[in-house]
Formats: C-alpha cells, sequence, structure tokens
C-alpha cells in the first residue's frame, strides 16, 4: 500500500493536499473506483456469445486479459489494503460475481451436466490472482499469459464438454 507521501508525490501536490481531498483511505479507494469502473466496463464489455467453445473463450479471455492489465497496478498498490477495507472487499465480491456470470455464460452450454467443479477451475483460472502470478512471479509477457490461459481453459473444457 502505497503512503501518503508516496500518493502526494506521484500526484505531483503535498500531502496537506492528499488529506484535504481524502479523509482516509477509504475515501481515497473510493475516488479511485469512481474513475477507474466506468473504464473497466467498458474493457469487460460481452459480446454475447456465439455457441462456438472456443471462440467463446478467446473473447473471454482477452477481455480478461485487457481489464486486468489495466487494473493491475491500482490492485497491487492496494493489496495489503483490500482484506481491512470494506468498500474494497464489497468491490471485489461485485466483481467477482459479474466475472463469475461470464464464465459460466461460456462454460456451461458445453458441459454435459452442471459440472460446478469444472466451473470453479475456470473460474480461478481466469482469476486476476492467476493473471498477477503469470505477469509478475512467472513474468510472462501479456501475449504470452493470454495463450497460456487459453490453453489452460480450453483443455479442462475438452475434457469436460459435451
Amino acid at each position: 500500500m502505497p503512503s501518503v507521501e508516496a500518493v502526494a508525490e506521484r500526484a505531483g501536490v503535498g500531502e496537506r493536499t492528499v488529506f484535504r481531498q481524502f479523509n482516509d483511505l477509504e475515501s481515497l479507494a473510493r475516488s479511485v473506483h469512481e474513475r477507474l469502473f466506468p473504464e473497466v466496463m467498458a474493457l469487460a464489455r460481452p459480446s454475447p456469445p456465439t455457441g462456438e467453445l472456443e471462440a467463446d473463450l478467446r473473447s473471454l479471455v482477452a477481455r480478461r486479459a485487457r481489464v486486468f492489465e489495466h487494473v493491475a497496478p491500482f490492485r497491487r498498490a492496494s493489496r495489503g489494503h483490500r482484506e481491512r477495507s470494506p468498500f474494497m472487499s464489497e468491490q471485489d465480491a461485485s466483481m467477482a460475481s459479474l466475472m463469475r456470470a461470464s464464465v459460466e455464460a461460456v462454460v456451461l452450454p458445453h458441459l454435459d451436466h452442471d459440472d460446478r467443479d469444472v466451473v470453479e477451475l475456470i473460474d480461478v483460472l481466469l482469476s486476476f490472482e492467476t493473471w498477477d502470478r503469470l505477469r509478475t512471479v512467472q513474468r510472462l509477457d501479456v501475449t504470452h499469459a493470454e495463450r497460456a490461459l487459453k490453453k489452460g481453459a480450453l483443455a479442462l473444457l475438452r475434457r469436460s464438454a459435451r
């Protein structure tokens, strides 16, 4: 979590200005969210599923890659604060729910039955946490990380698909 000094320095203002604008870290988080949320929703806007597993999955992973690259600096900077922030926890849960729905829309029509284990695995595989690990720990570039997620998700689904 960046310090107030780091936020002020990055913004090119004094620390007092930061404190005048934001009463606390929670209000700063709300302000960042207000700016970021419309951008994320524009990047995440899904196209209707075509019914073609590979095409729909590629589209889903590509959207996620764009969103994750956009939000990564904000999520990494707030990592230490996320669990202590009621607002950020609420937003994380809301985003996870939206992302889960997009996975279900693509995956469920291709399963023989309502196989929740496959849905759970795909949901984790296509999460920000997995993306962040591929990009930071494994040091993959965006193209390689996206390709790895597509291959992994397709392999899982092919084993369980109709």
